[in-house]
C-alpha cells in the first residue's frame, strides 16, 4: 500500500521551513529525520504566554462637585506626571476634608472594594504603594522575553462606530438619509438575519449610537466641547484592552490593522508602528521559538524586598532533610491588598489624551477618593488599579556569577488591569431668579427706577443681569439692557447674546436700572433674570407692572406674575387663573397617574316615539373619553428650573366587562365577588 503519510509529512516540512524563512531564521534545524526506514517528526513546544490576574475594584464612578466660583476655575491644571497622595483612613475624614478645605470644585471617585478571597488579606497602616511606584508590575505586563504587553484605549470610538455603521447602511441599502443614529442602528440589526450581533455586543453598539445631546450649558475657549465630553464618557470609549503579542508577529499584526482604513484603533496602531517594527526585527534575529530555554517559562519582577530563605543563601538539601527541618513554605504566596493607584488623563479637544499624573492611596479600605486638581470645563478619565503586595518564593540571580544565585522570599507589588471612570466637569444647575423686585419713580430723570437684589446663591457665580420689558401679557418680553460684570479669566460663551447697544459692562455688580425709554402714560411690565459664569440662565423674577398716575403724582405697582416663570412660558405663573387643570409641585422626581372618577359612565335618558321616557333608551355622554387604541388625554409637564417640558400621552381602555348586578346586604357573604 502506498504511504499516505509521506506527502503529509512533506507538507508539514515545507510549511515549517516557510515559517522559519518568514521569521528570518538562517540556521534552520531539520524538522524531520529518517531512521530505519521510518520517518520521525520533531515536535517543538509552543512558547507560553504568562498571565497574572488579581481582583479588580467594582462599580467605579466619578462625580463632579461644584461648590463656588473662582475667577481662574477654567485655567488648565498641568501636573506634568506629578504623583499626589490622597490617602485617608476613613470615609468620614474625606467629608471633613471637603467641608473644611473649602474646595471650590473637586471630583469624587467612588467604587466598591475588590472581591474578597480567603487567602487575600489587607495591608493597613503602610505607605508601601507610595514609596515603590517605580516597582509596580501591572498584571497585563507580566510576560516572558518573547512577548510584548500593551494596552489599547480609544477616545474616538463613538465617532468611528458611527462612520462604520453609516458605511454598513450604505452597502446593505437598508438605511435612509433621514434616519437618526438610533433608527439606523435598529434597521441595521433587523437586516442581520443571522443574529450576528447579540448580548453585550448589541448593548455596546446601541449605547454608542444614541447620539450626542447638549447638556444645556455654554462652553468657553478652554472647555472641552459637549460632543467630545459625551464621547469620552460613553461606554465604548471607556473600553480598554490589555494584550500580549508574540514579538515575531507583533509588527505584522499592527500593520494588518492599519490596512483597514477606518478601524477603531487605527490611530493607536499608527502610534506604535515604529516600536512594533523594531521589536519584531530584534525577535527575528534572536528567535528562540524552537528552543527549550528557561527564560521562556519565567518572568522577572522588580522586588521591593528580598529575604533569603536561610543564612547561607542556599536551598536546603531535600535528600537529607526531614519534614521538621524543612522551612514551612505553605503560607506562600502571601497576598495582601495594599491600596490603589489611579492614572489621571484629560481628554483634549482633538480627541487625544494628556497625562495629568497619578493619584495614590495606601488605604485599602478607602472607597472614596477626592481629586481637587481639576478645572471647570475639563473632561477626565481615571483608570483605577488595585495594588497587591505579594510575597513569594523566587530565585534571585547575580548577573555573570551563577554561584551567587539564591532562593529568597521576594516581595513585589502587582497592579490590576484597572477599571476606568470618566467625568465631565460641568455644572448644569441654573441660578435662582433675582428677588425683591421694586419699581419707583425717579423725580430727577422723570423715569421708572427698577431695583432688585441678589438671590441666595451659595455658588457665588452670578455674573450677568438681564432686564426685560413688555407692555402687556399678550406680548413677549424684550431684552432692553444686560449688565455684564464677569471677572472670569476665561469667559464662557452666552447662549442669549445681547446686542452691543444693550450691553453694559461693569467691573462690579449693579442691581438697579433706569428706563430712559419710558413714556408718560405707558404701563410696562418689568422682569429680571440672571446668568451665571457658565452661561446658565435663571427664570424670570417676579413680573411687576408699573403705572405712574400723573394727576395724583403717585406710583402704582401691580404684581403680574409670581417669580420663577420660565423664559419660554412667561405667563405660566400669572397672578390670575389663566390656565385650567394646572398644579405646581416641587421636590419630586416621580409621578403616578390614577383614574378615580365619581362615575365611569354617564348616560342621558331618552324618550321614545310616544314622548315617554324609556329606560331602555340611553345616550352615552362620553364623560370619559375611552379608547384603548388612541391617545385621548395629554399631560404637559414643565420643569421651571431647567426650562424644559415634556408632553405625556395617555389612553384609557375599558376592560371591566359587563356591569355587575348589585347585591343587597342581605345576601352578603365572604364568597361574594359582586359586592
Amino acid at each position: 500500500m502506498p504511504n499516505d503519510n509521506a506527502d503529509s509529512l512533506a507538507s508539514i516540512e515545507n510549511i515549517q521551513y516557510q515559517a522559519q524563512e518568514l521569521s528570518g531564521i538562517d540556521d534552520t534545524i531539520p524538522l524531520a529525520r529518517r531512521g530505519g526506514g521510518d520517518r520521525v517528526v520533531d515536535s517543538f513546544p509552543s512558547v507560553p504566554a504568562l498571565r497574572v490576574n488579581v481582583p479588580e475594584i467594582q462599580d467605579s464612578k466619578a462625580t463632579f462637585k461644584y461648590n463656588f466660583f473662582v475667577p481662574d476655575e477654567r485655567e488648565v491644571i498641568n501636573n506634568d506626571g506629578k504623583v499626589i497622595d490622597v490617602s485617608v483612613s476613613r470615609s468620614d475624614e474625606i467629608f471633613f476634608q471637603i467641608n473644611n478645605d473649602r474646595m471650590s470644585r473637586y471630583v469624587e471617585l467612588s467604587f466598591k472594594p475588590p472581591k474578597k478571597y480567603s487567602r487575600i488579606g489587607a495591608l493597613r497602616n503602610s505607605n508601601t504603594v507610595s514609596l515603590n511606584l517605580d516597582k509596580i508590575l501591572v498584571e497585563g505586563g507580566s510576560n516572558s522575553s518573547d512577548y510584548t504587553s500593551f494596552e489599547l484605549l480609544d477616545t474616538g470610538a463613538e465617532k468611528h462606530l458611527y462612520n462604520i455603521m453609516n458605511g454598513s447602511l450604505l452597502i446593505t441599502k437598508v438605511g435612509d438619509p433621514k434616519d437618526s443614529p438610533q433608527d439606523g442602528y435598529n434597521k441595521l440589526l433587523e437586516a442581520q438575519s443571522d443574529g450576528a450581533v447579540t448580548g453585550e455586543e448589541k448593548k455596546l453598539i446601541a449605547s454608542a449610537l444614541k447620539g450626542i445631546q447638549s447638556k444645556g450649558y455654554a462652553v468657553a475657549a478652554s472647555d472641552t466641547s459637549p460632543e467630545v465630553a459625551e464621547t469620552a464618557g460613553d461606554l465604548t470609549s471607556r473600553q480598554n484592552f490589555s494584550m500580549q503579542m508574540h514579538n515575531l508577529v507583533f509588527d505584522q499584526v499592527i500593520k494588518s490593522g492599519l490596512r483597514i482604513p477606518d478601524s477603531i484603533f487605527q490611530d493607536e496602531y499608527s502610534f506604535i508602528t515604529t516600536k512594533s517594527s523594531k521589536i519584531s526585527a530584534q525577535a527575528k534575529v534572536k528567535n528562540s521559538s524552537n528552543s527549550m530555554a528557561e527564560k521562556l517559562y519565567t518572568t522577572q519582577v522588580a522586588a521591593i524586598e528580598i529575604k533569603q530563605v536561610n543564612q547561607e543563601g542556599r536551598p536546603p538539601d531535600f535528600k537529607t532533610a526531614t519534614k521538621s527541618t524543612l522551612p514551612d513554605y505553605s503560607m506562600y504566596p502571601e497576598i495582601k491588598h495594599a491600596g490603589y493607584i489611579i492614572k489621571k488623563l484629560e481628554v483634549l479637544e482633538n480627541d487625544t489624551y494628556a497625562d495629568r499624573g497619578f493619584l495614590v492611596s495606601d488605604n485599602p479600605d478607602g472607597l472614596y477618593i477626592v481629586d481637587k486638581n481639576v478645572r471647570y470645563g475639563g473632561v477626565y478619565v481615571y483608570e483605577i488599579r488595585s495594588i497587591y503586595q505579594v510575597k513569594m518564593i523566587a530565585e534571585t540571580r547575580v548577573q555573570n556569577d551563577a554561584s551567587l544565585d539564591t532562593v529568597s522570599i521576594v516581595t513585589a507589588l502587582i497592579a490590576s488591569e484597572g477599571s476606568s471612570a470618566s467625568v465631565s466637569c460641568f455644572e448644569t444647575v441654573p441660578p435662582p431668579p433675582p428677588t425683591n423686585l421694586n419699581i419707583s419713580f425717579d423725580y430727577k430723570t422723570r423715569k421708572p427706577f427698577v431695583s432688585w437684589q441678589f438671590p441666595i446663591n451659595p455658588q457665588r457665580d452670578i455674573k450677568r443681569f438681564q432686564i426685560f420689558k413688555r407692555h402687556s401679557v399678550s406680548e413677549p418680553f424684550a431684552l432692553i439692557t444686560e449688565y455684564d460684570f464677569d471677572n472670569s479669566t476665561i469667559k464662557s460663551s452666552v447662549a442669549e447674546q445681547a446686542q452691543e447697544q444693550n450691553l453694559i459692562r461693569f467691573s462690579s455688580p449693579r442691581i438697579s436700572f433706569t428706563d430712559n425709554t419710558w413714556q408718560t402714560g405707558q404701563k410696562p411690565i418689568y422682569a429680571i433674570a440672571c446668568v451665571d459664569a457658565h452661561g446658565l440662565s435663571s427664570n424670570f423674577s417676579a413680573q411687576m407692572e408699573f403705572e405712574y398716575i400723573v394727576r395724583l403724582n403717585k406710583v402704582k405697582n401691580t404684581l403680574i406674575s409670581y417669580p420663577n416663570a420660565p423664559k419660554p412660558y412667561p405667563n405660566i405663573l400669572l397672578n390670575r387663573d389663566s390656565f385650567q387643570d394646572a398644579m405646581k409641585v416641587s421636590g419630586y422626581d416621580r409621578m403616578k397617574v390614577f383614574l378615580d372618577p365619581e362615575y365611569y359612565k354617564v348616560s342621558k335618558s331618552m324618550k321614545n316615539a310616544s314622548g315617554v321616557v324609556d329606560k331602555g333608551l340611553e345616550q352615552d355622554l362620553n364623560f370619559i373619553s375611552i379608547n384603548a387604541q388612541e391617545d385621548t388625554y395629554k399631560i404637559h409637564i414643565l420643569n421651571l428650573d431647567l426650562q424644559k417640558d415634556k408632553i405625556l400621552n395617555i389612553r384609557i381602555g375599558d376592560f371591566s366587562g359587563s356591569p355587575l348586578t348589585t347585591v343587597g346586604m342581605t345576601t352578603y357573604s365572604f364568597d361574594s365577588i359582586n359586592l
